[in-house]
C-alpha cells in the first residue's frame, strides 16, 4: 500500500527530526535539537522571576541550615575535625526563583565544605553524583580513609556571587534552555588547606585537586523536574543528574 504524499512528508519531515535523514551537518543540527528538547520538557512551565538589573554587582554567598551535635572543633594534625555542622536541605531552594538558585548555589558550597572537613559526602550526593565534581584524587584519598583536612577556616569561605548569576545566560540563548551560569568569586580563601596522612606524615595541598569544576570555565544550573541540577559546562550541557533522578515524576 502506497504511503500517499502527505504520508512520505510527514515521515520525512520526522526523519529530519530525528537526524536520520539529510546531510551529515544537518543530522548532527537536527540530533542537537532533539537532545536539548528533552530538557525543555523537564523545565518548569511558569515563568522565572529573574530582573537583569538587580541593584548590586554582588552579594555574600551564606548558607544558614545546619544540624549542630555539640562545639565543632577544627582539625589539627593530631586528630580529625570534631561536631562538623550538618547541612541539610532547605525547603525553598529548589523552588524555580532568585531565592530558590541562591540557597541551591550556597548549599552546594556549604556540603563541599562539610565533605572537605568530615571525609562524607551524603549531603553533597543530595544534589549531584560526588565523583561528578570532586577530584578523584582526593576523593580517593577520603574514601581509603587515609587522613583528614587540616585548614584554616573552611576551604570555601568569604564567597560572593555575582548578580549575573541571577538570569539565564544569553551564551545558550540558540539551546532555548534556561541554563544559569555560577558566577562566584573569592573561593579558596582559607590558608594553605592541606590533607593530611598520619600514618606517613605526608601533606598534599588541597590547591593541586581542585573540584572538577575549577578546572574549566563556568559552573552551570539549570532547573529540571521541579529542582535545580547542576550541568556539564562542556560542549554537550549534559545534566549531573544526582542519584536517584530518573525516579522522579513530574
Amino acid at each position: 500500500m502506497g504511503v500517499g504524499v502527505l504520508g512520505a512528508g510527514l515521515l520525512v519531515s520526522a526523519g529530519y527530526r530525528a537526524g536520520v535523514l539529510g546531510s551529515y551537518d544537518e543530522q548532527l543540527e537536527a540530533r542537537r535539537r532533539l537532545r536539548h528538547q528533552r530538557y525543555i520538557d523537564m523545565e518548569p512551565k511558569q515563568q522565572y522571576d529573574y530582573q537583569e538589573e538587580l541593584g548590586k554587582t554582588s552579594e555574600s554567598l551564606i548558607y544558614t541550615a545546619y544540624e549542630r551535635n555539640g562545639r565543632y572543633v577544627p582539625a589539627t594534625e593530631k586528630r580529625a575535625a570534631q561536631n562538623v555542622p550538618y547541612p541539610v536541605l532547605h525547603p525553598g531552594m529548589n523552588k524555580y526563583t532568585r531565592s530558590g538558585l541562591y540557597v541551591f548555589i550556597a548549599y552546594y558550597y556549604a556540603s563541599l565544605n562539610y565533605f572537605y572537613a568530615a571525609g562524607d559526602t551524603e549531603p553533597l550526593s543530595k544534589i549531584v553524583k560526588p565523583e561528578d565534581v570532586i577530584e578523584p584524587g582526593i576523593l580517593r584519598l577520603y574514601q581509603e580513609k587515609r587522613g583528614w583536612l587540616v585548614a584554616d577556616g573552611d576551604v570555601y569561605e568569604n564567597l560572593s556571587i555575582s548578580r549575573g548569576s541571577f538570569y539565564p545566560n544569553v551564551e545558550f540563548k540558540s539551546t532555548k534552555r534556561n541554563i544559569f551560569e555560577f558566577s562566584i568569586t573569592d573561593a579558596y580563601k582559607s590558608k594553605t588547606p592541606y590533607f593530611f596522612v598520619p600514618e606517613t606524615g605526608e601533606r598534599f595541598n588541597l590547591e593541586n585537586y581542585k573540584p572538577v569544576e575549577e578546572t574549566r570555565p563556568g559552573l552551570y544550573v539549570e532547573n529540571l523536574k521541579g529542582r535545580w541540577v547542576l550541568i556539564n559546562n562542556g560542549k554537550d550541557l549534559m545534566p549531573l543528574y544526582p542519584p536517584g533522578f530518573h525516579k522522579i515524576r513530574y
